[in-house]
């Protein structure tokens, strides 16, 4: 497979976890039940480690990848980091609502 394909199936990679971090910040929006709350935390916890280790290993294992394809890789693991923080950040506001206290904002 090429740098192109290789590539394509990181995409897709990223859009089934982020197709699952969305389905699980709806069910704990919908719900508000601890548990739900509790797994969008987990799975949304700082990913900012994970995005770089699979930037640098991708950035390794394709010396041949153009500019272009590795801004891409870039701004989709940046992307995704950032979202992740965001549906973070709704799970904190959720767990604070469900104890019964005001949310800082």
């Amino acid at each position: 497979m090429g740098p192109g394909g290789e590539l394509a199936a990181l995409g897709d990679l990223f859009h089934q976890a982020l197709e699952a971090l969305l389905f699980t910040a709806a069910e704990a929006l919908q719900g508000r039940e601890p548990e739900q709350i509790a797994t969008l935390r987990v799975l949304t916890g700082d990913r900012r480690e994970v995005m770089a280790r699979i930037r640098d290993r991708s950035f390794a294992a394709q010396t041949g990848l153009p500019e272009e394809s590795r801004h891409l890789l870039f701004e989709i693991t940046n992307t995704f980091a950032r979202i992740a923080y965001f549906l973070n950040a709704v799970s904190n506001l959720l767990r604070t609502w469900k104890a019964g206290s005001s949310p800082q904002l």
